[in-house]
């Protein structure tokens, strides 16, 4: 479960990242 937990937080991280970029 923890892998899965900071897998979601990378994944929300690059989301994030990608939105700043993408501005």
């Amino acid at each position: 479960m923890a892998g899965f937990h900071l897998s979601f937080k990378q994944a929300a991280g690059l989301t994030f990242l990608c939105s700043l970029v993408d501005e």
